[in-house]
């Protein structure tokens, strides 16, 4: 890789994050939303199984219109997860993310899985009244 293509590189990857917020001084970056939901860890298949008792998601999801980085979401989103066969749900952790890509990143405290079959829905809404999910099944099994 030759000094100008590397220099090329570096001058593009810190004006994408003075752009999101990562210079001083810099205006707020207005996002515009993406699609959907996506859970990224566990990085697995939609089904697969565990001995575990509790499983921990992360992923990311839509950006509301109205958010703006470094750390701006849009009043009234929330990312909540649901355990279909326990019936235990919660609200996920969120904030915006502005470094490649904007997106909203979300992670779920520990959630609680019961023998058997767990299906755990994470769902994205926002003031507007859109909705976005993506679903992972989970079958735990003893040790």
């Amino acid at each position: 890789m030759s000094h100008r293509f590397r220099l090329l590189v570096v001058a593009i990857a810190l004006a994408g994050l003075s752009a999101c917020g990562g210079g001083g001084g810099v205006a707020p970056q207005t996002v515009t939303p993406t699609d959907g939901v996506w859970i990224v860890n566990p990085t697995v298949a939609d089904t697969f199984d565990t001995t575990e008792d509790k499983l921990q998601l992360t992923g990311g999801s839509f950006v509301p219109a109205g958010s703006a980085c470094p750390t701006t979401i849009a009043a009234g989103y929330s990312v909540a997860w649901t355990n279909v066969n326990t019936g235990g749900s919660g609200q996920a952790i969120i904030s915006l993310g502005c470094l490649l890509q904007v997106n909203v990143l979300w992670q779920t405290f520990p959630i609680p899985l019961a023998m058997g079959l767990n299906t755990i829905t994470v769902t994205a809404t926002d003031a507007l009244g859109r909705t976005e999910s993506d679903s992972l099944r989970v079958t735990r099994s003893a040790l």
